[in-house]
């Protein structure tokens, strides 16, 4: 036993997944074949982490561009299913955002198949207050302008017709106030755009969707 196993005490016979497993990589081989594997495989195991690296970024809080924040929403149409027929895959989340580099967190929250009064028939749109690093510095309640925009896909620009809401509500509410728990109830409309006014022009378009959030970008001070 002590001639088979190698330097660090492995059997280089056993079966091991390949090092870079984490990455997204399937081989299995024998110890003793990884390093060939490695060797041979070097360019798909950079692309794998470098896809990697991308979901990671991808999930980390964005900072708004001039008081922008477009969410591109694919697969829409498997989505929008599932919204319709699991109340689990109800909500769809956005990644949470910053209203500037030292502003209010913010996440967007859409109800595919409606919520309320939408239920069914519209597209729902919230945001939501997250408790972010920099509340003890920012003027509350939150009084920021917010604009919901979906945006027409068309190719000329020019004769787009994007459908744009703006919050327009008592700011005194708790909606508005500093979170004191994660994140605060949601402010939005339940009938942001029919689903049948969805369906037209080229608010879809290769299965997607862009939904853009503008709202007055505040730094703490």
């Amino acid at each position: 036993m002590s001639a088979h196993v190698d330097v660090d005490g492995d059997c280089p016979l056993a079966i091991v997944p390949c090092q870079y497993t984490d990455m997204g990589c399937k081989f299995k081989g024998r110890r003793n074949e990884m390093d060939k594997h490695v060797q041979e495989n070097m360019q798909i195991h950079l692309d794998l982490a470098h896809l990697r690296i991308r979901e990671l970024e991808q999930r980390q809080e964005y900072v708004c561009t001039n008081g922008k924040f477009l969410w591109k929403i694919s697969s829409y149409l498997q989505l929008f299913q599932q919204s319709a027929t699991k109340k689990e895959k109800e909500k769809l989340c956005s990644p949470p955002f910053y209203t500037g580099q030292y502003g209010y967190k913010l996440r967007e929250e859409a109800f595919l198949n409606g919520l309320g009064q939408g239920k069914g028939t519209h597209l729902s749109l919230y945001v939501v207050i997250m408790k972010g690093e920099y509340d003890a510095i920012l003027p509350w309640p939150f009084q920021q302008r917010v604009d919901f925009v979906l945006i027409d896909q068309d190719d000329d620009i020019g004769v787009r017709q994007n459908k744009i809401w703006r919050l327009s509500c008592d700011r005194d509410s708790d909606y508005f106030k500093r979170p004191n728990k994660v994140k605060s109830l949601g402010f939005g409309c339940p009938k942001f755009v029919s689903l049948d006014t969805l369906r037209t022009r080229h608010y879809i378009r290769d299965n997607t969707i862009f939904i853009r959030i503008d709202v007055d970008p505040v730094d703490a001070s």
